[in-house]
């Protein structure tokens, strides 16, 4: 069971703050190169976080995943969290890119891509 949270959590972490801070639907983020390697990067410190809690997520198939899972079913929507910035309510930034922080932190590990996406989430949040 941790497996699966962890595995939806990376999908989620990748792309919810993202696109509500670029304000575009998951396929739009995901198609754009620099999307693609800020998706990259992400993972690869969600990767981290879960291996130190004993989860271990293996990069290509999280990638397979949300190619052939996400993008098809979801791409061409709006994240909740996008939906959420648009709507100028609180998101859920705390429990997703924030919580890779916070693990991060008491871990050891960096985490400051996800660090930054929600610093920039809040700041946002802030300025409803």
């Amino acid at each position: 069971m941790k497996q699966d949270i962890w595995t939806k959590a990376v999908n989620n972490i990748c792309f919810n703050a993202p696109c509500g801070l670029l304000h575009l639907r998951i396929r739009e983020y995901f198609a754009h190169p620099d999307g693609k390697r800020l998706i990259d990067d992400i993972a690869h410190e969600t990767i981290q976080v879960a291996k130190a809690e004993g989860v271990t997520l293996e990069y290509q198939q999280i990638m397979r995943d949300l190619e052939t899972n996400v993008l098809p079913t979801l791409g061409d929507h709006y994240p909740s969290l996008a939906q959420d910035m648009r709507n100028k309510r609180k998101t859920e930034i705390d429990s997703l890119n924030g919580a890779i922080v916070n693990y991060g932190r008491k871990l050891g590990i960096p985490t400051p891509v996800n660090d930054y996406i929600t610093r920039l989430i809040k700041i946002a949040e802030d300025n409803y």
